[in-house]
């Protein structure tokens, strides 16, 4: 019953997003069958990631998944995120997928740490923590994910579509410039720029549907431990308490009256949606590094 509700607020959620201009019975017939396909999509993933991937020696850190098969190896319930891992001689990738409005613009708000370590006793874990955007950039690049705008990027190959989607992007790569990294024996605790000399890689971009890819590449060398004894690894997606306005509308009224200020504009939202907004949400995995075909 409860992942039928799930299923169900899913669906709802995803009806605002797509053109008004379809009428009553076929626009709900449209909108279940696209549900049903994300949703048994999402189904034949794992939770959390099973196999191991040697990356292929063409991959680049820029939000693209071409380079990852357009595939991810697992679905996470927790987070609402699709993610992979893979590993080279000399790095780990990761890459992470969120296509909720409300999730992508919880990354943009309060960033996603990606702690790591060798599979042993040392309790220290290397953290990279990316976007680190300041409110204005990230409300101004949430503002984009509008109900209006979402619509217009659902005109899929549309030129208005095509405009804002580079407008989102260009709009992303002009304001993400920074790595927190903190939790390396071999670096000091500090923010670096997007283009560091350490090896340490991460990048965001919008896809043709305006969902959000981050992806990262960490050098094996930072990591405290001995990765060959295994990785364990947390993906946490920061709560952005700090930066959002809550807004009750009437004292008396039920909490689901209350309205979460977002960038410059206000969305009505559940009493669900605030708690995941504002609360850190995380997974925890093992990865065992995978050996070159």
């Amino acid at each position: 019953m409860k992942s039928l509700t799930l299923f169900y607020a899913t669906c709802t959620k995803k009806l605002k997003f797509f053109s008004p201009n379809i009428s009553g019975r076929s626009f709900t017939i449209l909108l279940v069958l696209a549900c049903i396909c994300e949703r048994l999509s999402a189904q034949k993933l794992p939770t959390i990631q099973e196999k191991s991937i040697f990356a292929p020696s063409t991959i680049k850190i820029d939000g693209k998944i071409d380079d990852w098969h357009n595939q991810f190896s697992a679905y996470n319930n927790s987070t609402s995120i699709f993610y992979s891992m893979a590993n080279d001689a000399d790095h780990v990738y990761v890459v992470i997928h969120a296509s909720d409005p409300l999730i992508e613009k919880k990354t943009l708000k309060g960033g996603i740490t990606i702690s790591i370590k060798g599979a042993d006793k040392y309790k220290n874990w290397l953290k990279i923590t990316f976007p680190l955007l300041d409110a204005a950039d990230a409300s101004n690049i949430g503002f984009y994910l509008s109900e209006t705008n979402l619509r217009i990027i659902n005109q899929s190959g549309s030129k208005k579509s095509d405009s804002l989607l580079n407008l989102m992007n260009w709009s992303l790569s002009n304001s993400i410039k920074k790595i927190g990294v903190t939790g390396s024996f071999l670096l000091l605790d500090s923010v670096i720029s997007v283009y560091n000399d350490k090896g340490i890689k991460a990048a965001a971009l919008f896809d043709n549907k305006a969902g959000l890819t981050y992806e990262f590449a960490i050098p094996l060398k930072y990591l405290p431990g001995n990765p060959k004894n295994g990785i364990d690894y947390n993906i946490k997606l920061n709560g952005i308490f700090s930066h959002v306005k809550i807004v009750m509308l009437d004292p008396n009224a039920s909490p689901n009256g209350a309205m979460v200020e977002i960038g410059s504009s206000i969305t009505g939202k559940s009493t669900a949606d605030i708690q995941a907004l504002n609360s850190d949400t995380d997974l925890s995995g093992k990865y065992q590094l995978a050996s070159a075909p």
